[in-house]
C-alpha cells in the first residue's frame, strides 16, 4: 500500500456527509474541499493522495500528468480522468457567477465549430479565431513533426493530446463564440486526420515546400502584337534553314515589324503610324 495512502486511510467519514462544495468558487476550496470533491466524483483512492499535499483550490487547475505522477497516481487512465473532471470543474470559473446549466451550457461552449457557426460571428471574432487556431495548428505540427502518422487512439498519442489541448486552452479559448477545451482539441484531431491523408498521398513533411516563384518576363521575349496585324500581313513563306538576313532589303515585312517595335519600344504599329509605308515597300520590293 502506498505510504501516503496507509497515513490517510485513518481519516473519519464525517467529511463525506459535508455538503459538496461549490463550483463556482474552486479557488476558495480548501484541501478538504478538494479531498471532498474528488471523493463524490469517484476518485475515492485518489483523493487522500490530494489531501497529504495539501492540493487546495487554487492550485487544482495548475495540475498536469507529471505532478499527478508525483502525487502518487501512476495509471495512465486515472490520470487523463482527473485532468479531464479537473478541467470540467474549473472551467466553470469563465462564467457568471450563476453557472449556466442545461442548454445554456451547451451553446456556450462548442463540441466542434461548424460553417454555421462561422457564419454567424462578427469579423472582429473571425480574425481571433483565424488567429487562435493558427497558434494551435504551429503548436500541433511542432509536437507531430516528420512524415509520421498520428494515430490518437494510441495511449501515448492520446496523452500528448490532452496534455496539448490543456496547455492551449489558457492562451487560444475564445468563450463569446464557444471555442474552449473541445473544440480545440477536435481541431487538433482534424488536423493530424488531413495530415495522416496527405502522407498517404506522397506529401513529404520533411522537406521544406517553397511556393513558385512567378517567371520573369524580359523585353526580349515580347510577343508579337496581333491586335494591330491583319491575317494577310502575316509572313508564312519564311525559310528556317536560311541564315538571318542582315539586309533590310532582304528582309521580310513581318521582320520589319518586329524590327520597328523593338527600337521604338512600341506596342503597336498604329502607334507608330508607318504600317502603310511598311506595306508599300514590300509591294515594291
Amino acid at each position: 500500500m502506498n505510504p501516503v495512502q496507509s497515513d490517510c486511510k485513518g481519516r473519519g467519514e464525517e467529511e463525506v456527509t459535508e455538503k459538496v462544495p461549490d463550483t463556482r468558487f474552486v479557488e476558495d476550496w480548501t484541501a478538504a474541499d478538494v479531498e471532498l470533491w474528488l471523493k463524490e466524483n469517484g476518485f475515492k483512492e485518489e483523493a487522500p493522495l490530494f489531501f497529504a499535499q495539501q492540493i487546495t483550490g487554487k492550485v487544482l487547475s495548475q495540475l498536469d500528468r507529471a505532478t499527478l505522477k508525483d502525487l502518487g497516481v501512476l495509471i495512465i487512465g486515472k490520470q487523463l480522468e482527473l485532468l479531464q473532471k479537473i478541467k470540467s470543474c474549473c472551467g466553470n470559473e469563465e462564467s457568471n457567477v450563476t453557472p449556466p446549466s442545461g442548454k445554456a451550457m451547451e451553446k456556450q461552449w462548442k463540441s466542434k465549430i461548424t460553417l454555421t457557426d462561422k457564419s454567424q460571428w462578427l469579423p472582429e471574432q473571425k480574425t481571433r479565431y483565424n488567429t487562435r487556431t493558427g497558434i494551435i495548428l504551429r503548436e500541433a505540427a511542432k509536437l507531430w513533426s516528420g512524415n509520421g502518422k498520428i494515430y490518437f487512439k494510441n495511449e501515448h498519442t492520446k496523452l500528448q493530446l490532452e496534455e496539448l489541448t490543456t496547455k492551449l486552452l489558457d492562451m487560444c479559448s475564445i468563450p463569446e463564440i464557444g471555442f474552449g477545451y473541445d473544440a480545440i482539441r477536435a481541431h487538433i484531431i482534424q488536423w493530424g486526420q488531413e495530415k495522416n491523408r496527405r502522407i498517404t498521398n506522397g506529401y513529404d513533411y520533411e522537406v521544406q515546400h517553397k511556393p513558385a516563384k512567378r517567371a520573369k518576363v524580359s523585353p526580349q521575349h515580347i510577343a508579337t502584337p496581333t491586335s494591330c496585324q491583319d491575317s494577310s500581313d502575316s509572313d508564312t513563306d519564311t525559310d528556317h534553314d536560311e541564315s538571318p538576313s542582315t539586309s533590310l532589303e532582304d528582309m521580310s515585312l513581318q521582320s520589319a515589324k518586329i524590327a520597328a517595335l523593338v527600337a521604338f519600344n512600341a506596342t503597336c504599329l498604329q502607334d507608330l503610324g508607318v504600317k502603310n509605308t511598311f506595306n508599300t515597300t514590300c509591294k515594291e520590293n
